[in-house]
């Protein structure tokens, strides 16, 4: 403290959160801004479902230090795209329900190998205003009794397939009379898996007003790590899909 007293801090940093993208793409991308930013050093930070790129400038006072960070951060943001999601404290679950509440839409969750973490993530702050509900469809009985996912798809394309994630998140949509609805269908193992469908496969899909998103991963870690990694993906795919489409004149016009 003492020190900390005595010494000026002129430096400013801020944290860039990606997702979808490894550190050494990242690093691949952003290896020149060492020369066109000498005074701004970058750094990593791998976590379980992204990573961070840390920004940090130094100058003579605090103000031209944040210009410099500000002015770097700006140029990460261009050389990676969206793969940069939010910045220092901003979470996913944060972002994704904030876009949902941005179009003024209402959403529900349809969760199987996650658990129900998707809504747990997603209420962590106040969320009554968008988040209507949700069901975690472990079971084949579940999905097609509380969801109405097909039984022939169920059978010719087994539980974990996008064919299912797309019916499970129409179903939701449906189920709960709602514009946004988000699902995710995966071996988290630690059994489970086959040669066609691996350990830390997941499916997850947005049914909104324009149609329905399928996009898939096969995530590596314990089941735990697969679980997190799903429920992000997933989130990331209702921020992205949410914020590229306009809001529907009503809910009614959204089921159609």
């Amino acid at each position: 403290p003492r020190v900390r007293g005595s010494v000026a801090n002129t430096s400013y940093a801020l944290c860039l959160h990606t997702v979808g993208m490894v550190e050494s793409a990242i690093a691949d991308k952003l290896a020149s801004m060492v020369e066109t930013h000498p005074a701004v050093t970058i750094g990593y930070r791998v976590k379980s479902s992204e990573i961070d790129v840390r920004v940090e400038a130094r100058a003579e006072d605090y103000g031209s230090s944040r210009e410099l960070a500000m002015a770097a951060a700006d140029e990460v943001k261009a050389r990676l795209g969206e793969a940069v999601y939010g910045e220092n404290d901003q979470t996913m679950p944060q972002l994704a329900g904030r876009s949902v509440r941005a179009k003024g839409w209402r959403m529900a969750v349809a969760e199987s190998c996650t658990g129900g973490l998707i809504a747990q993530q997603l209420t962590t702050q106040p969320a009554s205003d968008f988040f209507v509900g949700g069901t975690v469809a472990y079971a084949n009985t579940a999905k097609a009794a509380v969801l109405g996912v097909s039984e022939d798809t169920l059978r010719g394309h087994g539980a974990v397939s996008a064919e299912v994630a797309a019916e499970m998140a129409e179903g939701a949509r449906r189920t709960f009379d709602c514009d946004v609805a988000v699902s995710v269908t995966g071996i988290a193992g630690p059994s489970g898996a086959s040669a066609e469908k691996p350990l830390g496969l997941c499916h997850y899909a947005v049914s909104y007003p324009g149609g329905t998103v399928v996009e898939q991963s096969v995530f590596s870690g314990g089941r735990n790590q697969v679980q997190q990694k799903a429920a992000h993906a997933a989130l990331d795919l209702l921020r992205r899909t949410v914020i590229s489409h306009a809001r529907p004149s009503s809910s009614t016009d959204a089921l159609k």
